[in-house]
């Protein structure tokens, strides 16, 4: 019976030493790098070219290719992430309500937060002749905007220039690399948007039909 209970006993004080070092080690930040925290991957794909040269930077991507931004549940691994980061960038619309309640109930003092929708003019979500409301208007009190904001060129500049300030206040002593990748990225956007520009301009046809809500309004 004794030798029962002193192993029960063990065992109850090896997991929670156990515990408690996965969340020490959790919670500790690596000085040496900037750790970059992006929910989809064109955000992810700005960072990358905003830190193009350096090798100091721990940069995570949340939803993987072909996840569903609209249904995703984040793991403990994913909040801890956040947590621990030092910039943080995310969309920002209704498919976002997961990353409020996170950031409401963790220390963002030492985060910098980007919210891409903040960076831009926004374009309300409108209801079309062919489309099917998904709510009454008795339902709807406040207006939805499209999310998909980093499909225009233009918008695309604004958060690339946001999350380089941000990764430069983060980490000041890349201020200098962040900004020449931040203008020379900024060229190639402004030339892709000339391209756009001289396509649509050129194009045979105006119509285009969509079996879904428009994502590329902006």
């Amino acid at each position: 019976m004794i030798k029962r209970l002193v192993s029960v006993v063990s065992i109850i004080l090896i997991s929670a030493l156990l515990f408690c070092s996965c969340n020490q080690i959790a919670s500790v930040k690596n000085d040496d790098k900037i750790s970059v925290v992006a929910t989809i991957f064109p955000a992810y794909d700005f960072v990358r070219e905003v830190s193009r040269g350096t090798d100091d930077i721990d940069l995570k991507l949340l939803l993987k290719p072909g996840s569903e931004a609209h249904s995703y549940e984040p793991t403990p691994q994913d909040i801890i992430a956040i947590q621990n980061c030092d910039v943080f960038i995310y969309v920002g619309g209704e498919s976002d309500e997961w990353v409020k309640n996170i950031l409401s109930s963790i220390d963002t003092n030492l985060i910098n937060i980007v919210s891409m929708m903040d960076c831009v003019e926004l374009v309300k979500e409108e209801t079309v002749e062919g489309m099917e409301e998904e709510k009454s208007a008795k339902e709807t009190y406040e207006p939805e905007y499209d999310e998909h904001v980093w499909t225009s060129p233009r918008n695309a500049i604004k958060i690339v220039d946001k999350i380089n300030s941000s990764m430069a206040e983060s980490r000041p002593v890349n201020k200098e690399i962040y900004n020449n990748n931040t203008i020379s990225y900024n060229e190639k956007l402004e030339q892709l948007d000339k391209d756009f520009h001289e396509i649509v301009k050129s194009g045979k046809r105006n119509t285009i039909v969509f079996g879904d809500r428009f994502p590329f309004r902006y």
